[in-house]
């Protein structure tokens, strides 16, 4: 313990505590301002992010690209944000059929990044309150939506658990306030 102290006391204070000041500021402005670490609670987003993961995101977004995770504000007031992925952009016709699978504009959406068999409705579809924007598809049956100019649909991985637009309706873009960029335990 006395030799451990002598080589403190040795040490030159001003610069160690200057440097320990500058890595803090570093971290603080990288962290929190340029790119902002979050928690992704819950399992909405599982295999992806499991239940307590921590994001970082990018909040100097230019583009937002179908499958990319974004972190949005619930509501225009709502402090609460959700991390969800990024399915339906402005202008589509969205559809969540009854065999389970998203279609855009008439297509079948490859989602690879789910766990094979998942379906968007499974046994929820009459459990589901289903936001005003999605309207009875009478054609195929399911559920539909026109997204509106500048705004997106954003649905978690893990369907069967997870509140997205499917409840919410779409996602406007000032809303979405981060592209998740990494994800780690």
């Amino acid at each position: 313990m006395i030799i451990m102290w002598d080589r403190l006391k040795k040490i030159n204070s001003l610069p160690y505590c200057l440097g320990v000041f500058v890595g803090i500021g570093i971290y603080a402005i990288t962290g929190f301002v340029l790119f902002p670490i979050a928690a992704a609670s819950g399992g909405c987003m599982y295999p992806t992010h499991n239940y307590a993961n921590v994001v970082i995101g990018n909040p100097f977004i230019k583009e937002i690209e179908r499958g990319d995770i974004v972190s949005f504000k619930v509501s225009e007031s709502a402090k609460k944000t959700w991390n969800k992925r990024v399915v339906g952009l402005p202008g589509e016709k969205i559809e969540i059929r009854l065999d389970g699978k998203v279609y855009i504009n008439g297509e079948l959406l490859d989602e690879p990044y789910l766990t094979p068999g998942t379906s968007s409705l499974d046994d929820v579809v009459e459990t589901i309150h289903w936001s005003q924007e999605w309207q009875p598809n009478p054609e195929v049956g399911g559920m539909y939506m026109i997204i509106p100019d500048d705004s997106y649909v954003c649905l978690g991985d893990n369907r069967t658990w997870s509140y997205d637009c499917r409840y919410i309706g779409s996602v406007a873009r000032e809303r979405i306030i981060r592209k998740v960029i990494v994800s780690f335990f």
